[in-house]
């Protein structure tokens, strides 16, 4: 009998967030602890290509071709220059360069 009473006493506490209707979190269990979940805006914005023409101005931000104006990770592509672009996050502007090791040099021969 005291059994019996202490398992739905127990039952009760357990099950009285979901009973109540307020909405239970759970983290998922085969995730690991360090895992956090990516807020969106808030990824690393990285240059990998520039391309210039005399009609047309592109860049390369994590494998999406831009122009200007056009959006990438919560920022506005705002200026395409020829080793660098400028984009605007929450309202602060930050300018984007190639890697040295990338930047296209004419050669002379």
């Amino acid at each position: 009998m005291y059994r019996l009473v202490l398992s739905s006493v127990l039952m009760s506490v357990l099950l009285s967030p979901l009973a109540s209707g307020d909405e239970v979190s759970l983290r998922d269990p085969t995730k690991p602890l360090s895992y956090a979940t990516k807020v969106p805006g808030s990824e690393a914005l990285i240059l990998q290509a520039v391309y210039l023409s005399s009609h047309r101005r592109e860049a390369i931000v994590n494998g999406k071709v831009l122009k200007v104006g056009d959006w990438v990770g919560g920022a506005q592509v705002e200026k395409i220059e020829s080793k660098k672009i400028v984009v605007r996050r929450n309202g602060q502007q930050r300018t984007l360069s190639l890697r040295p090791s990338i930047i296209n040099t004419p050669r002379s021969r």
